[in-house]
């Protein structure tokens, strides 16, 4: 599992992974937490599910029922067998959050790991020509749709007239949708 925490401690270097820092060195081994199961209430149909979303000991009809009907320091202590070798986010994640177990420094590393900016904005992705419907201004592949459900014999859209007729959005540029429309009719030929 060390690998694990590893490789994700190296990806949150790059994207936001929603979690804190303590909590994934918690799950190396370089930092002890303690639960804190109400640090993520629970709630479903049935109500207010305790102690945490992997046990359940009850259901309770308010907030405050859970809050003050639940020994929390049962799952806190890992007093309870079920609690033995857990180390999941919904306790220990909000211990790191919480400062349940706080250490000089921990409220910047989450303040810096949570709104930090990473990776650097890459500014040459608004050059690229992504096929995606939208990018060409024909409506997320409206026409294109419009002709495999009418089986290619005269499908036609408010899209048709390049834009001319104040149907669409974009340039009018067809290229791309007229490219799909033929591969599509040379499939439904073949």
């Amino acid at each position: 599992m060390n690998d694990t925490v590893i490789k994700v401690q190296n990806l949150s270097k790059q994207y936001r992974i929603l979690s804190t820092p303590m909590y994934l060195r918690f799950l190396k081994g370089e930092r002890d937490l303690k639960c804190s199961p109400w640090g993520g209430p629970n709630y479903n149909p049935q109500g207010w599910k305790g102690p945490c979303y992997l046990i359940t000991d009850g259901h309770y009809k308010t907030f405050d029922e859970l809050m003050t009907q639940t020994d929390w320091e049962k799952y806190e202590n890992k007093r309870d067998p079920r609690c033995a070798n857990c180390m999941v986010h919904c306790g220990y994640d909000p211990s790191g959050a919480l400062g349940t177990n706080y250490q000089a420094g921990d409220n910047w590393k989450n303040f810096k790991y949570n709104f930090w900016p990473r990776p650097a904005p890459a500014y040459e992705g608004r050059n690229v020509n992504a096929f995606n419907g939208a990018s060409i201004g024909k409506g997320h592949l409206a026409e294109a749709n419009a002709a495999v459900k009418a089986g290619l014999a005269g499908a036609k859209s408010a899209f048709q007239a390049n834009g001319t007729d104040g149907g669409s959005c974009g340039t009018g540029d067809t290229t791309q949708r007229d490219e799909l429309l033929a591969k599509i009719k040379e499939a439904k030929r073949g």
